[in-house]
């Protein structure tokens, strides 16, 4: 898109010197105006626990940012590697790892629950059913999807969000679908399925997997429903239009 931008005069100059901002104009469109004032309003409503406040001690006004909004806003720079971005992403997804292993409760993992795990049950199963054809990255990327729909499917995350999850991970460049999902296996039914069983082996004890209450925010369970899984799966396929 072409855009004019205003002369740049002394006026302007002078502001920037002064205040440390100024008004350069034409330079987006309304619509992309629009779009970051609704994620603004979404930030400010309803913060996540990725949320993050920068409003200096003592000052006024509200400075927030939204780790899921910005990979959002950010998806074409991340999708086209751009390192700026890339070490924005890397930064804080490290950030936020360190801090669920410093303030989750279990550094060390001795209990049955693995937030750091969501969306893996199913990659690790689709992983050794394609004998590593799909990457553990990409497996990954088609769990949490599908656990982002079934999360919506249990009634545990507001509809629509399941789309966000996968609409980012499509515009990264992550394929969704796979036809080992539907794979039956030697009882008949779908292999996936026996990845819960070996899930709760991996942990040890009691099936814990963690599914979505908001994005950001987990919820653990101890049971799957298989028909809700296939629902699921069915739902990812469907956007696949396989």
């Amino acid at each position: 898109m072409k855009v004019e931008l205003s002369i740049t005069d002394a006026q302007t100059i002078r502001d920037y010197a002064e205040n440390g901002v100024c008004v350069v104009r034409n330079v987006l469109s309304p619509q992309w105006i629009a779009r970051m004032g609704e994620a603004t309003d979404r930030i400010l409503a309803d913060p996540g626990p990725a949320s993050i406040e920068y409003t200096p001690e003592g000052k006024t006004g509200r400075y927030y940012g939204d780790f899921f909004v910005w990979l959002e806003a950010n998806g074409d720079r991340l999708a086209t590697f751009e390192p700026a971005a890339e070490e924005h992403m890397i930064r804080r997804s490290a950030e936020l790892h360190m801090h669920q292993i410093a303030h989750g409760g279990d550094p060390f993992e001795l209990g049955s629950a693995r937030p750091l795990d969501f969306g893996h049950w199913s990659a690790h199963r689709l992983e050794a059913l394609t004998h590593n054809h799909v990457s553990h990255g990409e497996a990954v990327a088609i769990g949490v999807a599908l656990d982002a729909r079934y999360s919506v499917l249990a009634g545990l995350l507001p509809a629509g969000e399941e789309v966000r999850v996968a609409a980012l991970l499509e515009h990264l460049g992550l394929r969704l679908w796979h036809p080992a999902l539907v794979r039956p296996g030697a009882d008949g039914a779908p292999a996936i399925l026996t990845g819960l069983r070996e899930f709760r082996e991996h942990l040890g004890g009691e099936l814990t997997v963690t599914l979505l209450n908001s994005i950001g925010e987990g919820v653990e369970v101890h049971a799957m429903d298989h028909g809700l899984v296939m629902q699921s799966i069915d739902w990812l396929r469907a956007r696949e239009g396989a």
